[in-house]
């Protein structure tokens, strides 16, 4: 008979397999979308397009003169579909963690069972 922890983490393993075979294309371009908006190459690739764009506008092609409405309607435009790509992944992990959650509550009680099992039939 297999080790009660030696089955958890089989138990986990799987479950955690069974997630990513189980991931839709949504899932996995949202999670994507997010890791690179996450990183630090995304906010200074802003800080150079933002200082660059206004920049131009303020010196020479001035096709968004100041107070930058085209910009302010890119970014707002950008910052709605971002959110809603955290949100998109924050419920899919969300989800992981719940179902993680209730296969350990399983583990433990199978666990704590078949301990009190043991124990029984010691006496």
């Amino acid at each position: 008979m297999e080790h009660p922890v030696t089955h958890n983490i089989r138990a986990m393993a799987e479950l955690d397999r069974r997630v990513l075979n189980e991931q839709t294309a949504i899932d996995r371009l949202t999670g994507k979308v997010a890791r690179a908006a996450g990183s630090m190459t995304f906010i200074v690739l802003h800080a150079v397009w933002f200082a660059g764009w206004i920049g131009l506008n303020a010196t020479r092609s001035t096709f968004d003169r100041f107070p930058f409405s085209l910009l302010n309607l890119i970014v707002a435009l950008e910052a709605v579909f971002l959110t809603s790509v955290v949100l998109l992944t924050q419920n899919h992990m969300t989800s992981v963690a719940e179902r993680r959650a209730r296969r350990q509550v399983r583990l433990r009680t199978k666990a704590a069972l078949g301990e009190a099992v043991r124990r029984s039939r010691q006496t």
